[in-house]
């Protein structure tokens, strides 16, 4: 396959290198592929790729793959296949990947996603080389792929389907343009008509006429203006909402991978489109009408005036397509840096209890400066190319107005051409020339349409944590009615080492089960399998014989609750918070019966407001061990059938917390599952499981536990 040379995909983000760099690689062979797929198959996770995911990438899209440690006699072999890629650290101290495009006799091209193709000395190439190498070549059944941008074109349909809307801007802009149009001929009239013959009376008549025009033309301008805003701001709830739909309907690993500022820093990109893609529609409708009305009327008015006002449409367009890669280029850039600016100030605003009692807030507000530098000058850089593809715009417009003037007083002295006629084709030269550079200025406001959809492309294009058919699913109180059974689960996330091996539990219902281990032993990504957060690598989990992932997972969530170490809390009143989620009306008096259950209601009671107390943006004026309960307290109020208590009471103290786990042990018809490192509030459950190095270790209750003297009575000693 003849290879086209040297095209190369950019980075999105500092973990995206792998991705990108398989991006390339299959450019070099007339495929596209977003990153956000790459990021998927490879398994890149927020520590970014490894050696097994770039495997895995190459290998999910039809490549046979060799990966090799060796030195740099290795490119002095003949016919090795490119390209290649490389694994380096950059700068000395950050791990990459880059894309070795062709080996020369001295020097070596590659393309690094963060900077760009380019070409290295051997020796340059050396001294950042790890030595690890992955050659690889389609397979014979290899077939290009064509990831498509959906989003400019369904977006586009959104605006165009609000015909009505846009019938009544096209009508109102059009009154505009034909009074604009009219009023023109005002002063031919005057200069070449009533000044002559001292007509007083008509003039009156038409100045009165011109100004109620102007009046009504104003009025029209104004409805036009206003029903483009509500376009507008119809296209941003329907854009915007599906974006922030499509989020909250994503899995579990999209969020454990990627930033939040780079999640929201696609809003912005949203509304860049539709301004773009509205600017589109009504200027291919509205502008090019006008082009084609007002230039005949130019035509009629002067030939040679109208072919001279025509000449300038190549220099415009030369101009254009002079700047198109250039300014794309910037732009794409100016978006990232803004998404990694946006990143790190919402990340340390989270963290700002850190950074205090670190110390940290100078180097923090050094590395906001950085970032903010970085983003100036690359939005400097895309202003300065707009301002320069502007000015090389506007002095072409001016130059060729004087040139017209020009040509048109010579036309006026050889009495080809009366006064009123040139100073009416002035007039008219600004319906003209504007709605042409409306059309012209379209390439600048596409691409960053264009650039704006591929970053939101990235995120829509991967598909939602809900089938279908969920709706369609068991969602039955009957799957609660007998056990659950984990059968031989496993579980790795993508192209790393397993979490958990062939894990076999059995929980009947209503029955008080514990899960004990150290740190990482894989607790808390078992509590999330059983909410349907990731899916197992083997084995199955069932429900009361019915495998879950038969059954809806709206509908299980409802009845399993997850109550993590951190619970999370939104600005406003305890009352909203507890009652955030639960689709049914809850009364006060259930849930000051739950509050005392959990040991809360008497801290509630004492605030002024009792439950219309402020809770500050993830409960920030509680304490640890306050909120804690409080996220106890939401769960119970769900009346779920299972709860799972991930290291639910670590932050209160040990006297509260038994109080109130015999509370919570003691609700016959509840199946609770707990998580913890704290043994002696297991001591009522009536099965503890033990998980050392990824598997059951031991399990029984507690006395039998301890009588074993095993592990758990070695945990329970400690």
């Amino acid at each position: 396959m003849k290879l086209k040379k040297y095209k190369y995909v950019k980075q999105k983000d500092q973990k995206d290198c792998g991705p990108a760099s398989i991006a390339t690689v299959l450019k070099q062979y007339n495929s596209n592929v977003s990153i956000a797929k790459i990021r998927e198959v490879s398994g890149t996770s927020d520590t970014g790729t490894n050696a097994l995911g770039i495997v895995k990438g190459l290998e999910y899209f039809n490549f046979k793959v060799k990966s090799i440690k060796a030195d740099m006699n290795i490119f002095k072999e003949k016919d090795l296949p490119y390209p290649a890629i490389a694994h380096i650290v950059k700068d000395k101290l950050l791990l990459h990947f880059i894309v070795i495009l062709n080996v020369g006799k001295k020097k070596i091209t590659i393309a690094d996603p963060s900077e760009g193709v380019k070409k290295l000395t051997y020796e340059e190439f050396e001294e950042m080389w790890t030595g690890v190498v992955f050659f690889c070549l389609p397979n014979d059944n290899y077939e290009m792929v064509k990831d498509k941008n959906e989003q400019l074109e369904q977006i586009f349909k959104m605006i165009i389907s609000d015909k009505k809307l846009i019938t009544h801007i096209i009508l109102a802009s059009i009154l505009v343009i034909l009074i604009g149009i009219g009023t023109s001929f005002y002063f031919q009239t005057i200069i070449d008509s009533i000044i002559p013959s001292g007509a007083e009376k008509t003039l009156h008549i038409i100045s009165i006429a011109l100004i109620v025009s102007y009046i009504f033309q104003s009025l029209f301008e104004y409805i036009k203006n206003y029903m483009l805003a509500v376009l507008g701001n119809r296209m941003s709830i329907k854009v915007m909402l599906g974006y922030y739909r499509h989020v909250m309907k994503l899995p579990m690993n999209f969020f454990a991978t990627r930033k939040s500022g780079e999640i929201v820093s696609r809003f912005m990109d949203a509304s860049k489109v539709i301004d773009a893609l509205g600017s589109v529609v009504l200027t291919s409708i509205i502008d090019v009408s006008m082009v084609l009305i007002v230039g005949a009327v130019l035509y009629f008015q002067n030939q040679t005036l109208f072919f001279v006002t025509v000449l300038t449409i190549p220099i415009y367009a030369l101009i254009i397509l002079s700047f198109i890669k250039w300014y794309e280029k910037a732009n794409k850039q100016e978006l990232q840096d803004n998404a990694h600016l946006n990143s790190y100030i919402i990340e340390s605003l989270n963290g700002i209890e850190t950074i205090k009692a670190s110390q940290a807030d100078e180097s923090s507000v050094r590395k906001v400066d950085n970032l903010f530098l970085v983003y100036i000058n690359s939005m400097m850089r895309t202003f300065n190319i707009d301002n320069l593809q502007t000015l090389l715009k506007r002095m072409i417009q001016l130059v060729s107005t004087g040139v017209i003037l020009w040509i048109g007083a010579t036309l006026v002295l050889d009495n080809e051409l009366s006064i009123g006629q040139l100073i009416t084709f002035n007039s008219l030269l600004v319906y003209f020339t504007d709605p042409l550079l409306n059309i012209i200025n379209l390439q600048p406001r596409l691409q960053t349409a264009k650039v704006a959809a591929e970053r939101l492309n990235d995120v829509m294009i991967i598909d939602s944590e809900m089938e279908e058919n969920e709706n369609k699913k068991i969602s039955n109180d009957i799957i609660f009615d007998g056990d659950i059974e984990l059968k031989d689960v496993s579980f790795n996330y993508p192209t790393r080492r397993e979490v958990l091996k062939n894990i076999n539990i059995s929980i009947s219902s209503a029955e008080k089960i514990a899960i004990v281990g150290k740190s990482g032993s894989g607790k808390s990504t078992l509590a999330k399998l059983l909410v349907s957060f990731y899916n197992t690598t083997k084995g199955e989990i069932l429900f009361n014989k019915y495998n879950i992932e038969d059954v809806d997972k709206n509908y299980l969530r409802k009845k399993i609750t997850l109550v993590p170490q951190k619970p999370f809390f939104f600005s406003g009143t305890i009352y909203e918070n507890l009652t955030f989620g639960i689709d049914r009306d809850v009364n006060l008096e259930e849930i000051v019966e739950v509050c005392k259950k959990v040991q809360i209601h008497e801290f509630i009671s004492s605030l002024p407001l009792r439950y219309n107390s402020y809770l500050e943006e993830n409960g920030d004026n509680f304490s640890g061990g306050q909120q804690q309960r409080l996220a106890l307290a939401r769960a119970l109020l769900r009346k779920s059938k299972v709860i799972i208590l991930d290291e639910a009471t670590s932050n209160v103290d040990q006297f509260t917390e038994k109080k109130i786990m015999n509370e919570i042990l003691n609700d016959k018809d509840l199946t609770i599952i707990i998580i913890a490192h704290r043994l002696s509030i297991l001591t009522n459950c009536d099965s503890i499981y033990v998980i050392k190095d990824n598997i059951i270790a031991e399990n029984g209750t507690h006395k039998e536990l301890i009588e074993k003297g095993g592990l758990y009575y070695d945990m329970w000693n400690i």
